[in-house]
């Protein structure tokens, strides 16, 4: 089984374990060079699910492949530190006895990165993928991707937000300016071509 990170900082795998985040996107990148696929540079794509592949024809006449990350109907675990899931001396002695060692002592104690998915306690399901331009986001998805909306009077600066503090006046103004937190200044700007996932939680 493989597992899939969201951002912490700004919550996001809260709202994933709170059914409030049910789509993600993960950027197209060439196989072979780890290079992002921009919009700008694209002249048509097409998809081989049964292969999981896309293949991308650029406006200077090469292809380009890109491996989406994950499959349709695939079970991934959603990755959390291991401090946060060993709640008790239980399941702290579980993943101590999985992993042969005192996790408290290595960098999986904090870092989701090193943990393994079989010790993960939640999981999602893949239900959809399709391929499209950063930008072409729609204002729903942008809600399915955990932007959040708030009608309270007074509510600084707009109504769709992502954190307590921030508010905008569209969810797409939201989810950009969230994009560009989490993947560095300009990363909406750049437009790049995204796998974007729908997925439920299932455990």
């Amino acid at each position: 089984m493989k597992k899939i990170m969201f951002n912490d900082r700004y919550g996001l795998t809260t709202a994933v374990l709170q059914d409030r985040k049910t789509m993600t996107r993960r950027v197209c990148k060439e196989y072979a060079t780890g290079q992002l696929i921009l919009a700008s540079d694209v002249e048509s794509f097409l998809f081989y699910p049964k292969n999981n592949i896309v293949k991308f024809l650029m406006k200077d006449g090469t292809i380009k492949v890109s491996v989406p990350p994950y499959k349709d109907n695939e079970v991934v675990a959603v990755a959390q530190s291991y401090n946060t899931i060993c709640t008790d001396f239980e399941k702290l002695n579980e993943v101590r006895c999985m992993c042969g060692r005192d996790v408290t002592k290595d960098k999986s104690w904090t870092n989701k990165l090193y943990v393994q998915p079989c010790l993960m306690p939640h999981q999602i399901q893949i239900t959809d993928i399709n391929i499209e331009h950063l930008q072409n986001i729609s204002d729903e998805d942008c809600m399915k991707e955990g932007i959040m909306y708030n009608n309270e009077v007074g509510f600084e600066n707009g109504c769709y937000y992502f954190n307590d503090y921030e508010g905008f006046k569209t969810p797409k103004s939201a989810f950009c300016t969230l994009i560009n937190r989490i993947n560095g200044k300009s990363s909406w700007e750049i437009n790049p071509f995204v796998f974007a996932y729908s997925f439920k939680l299932i455990k």
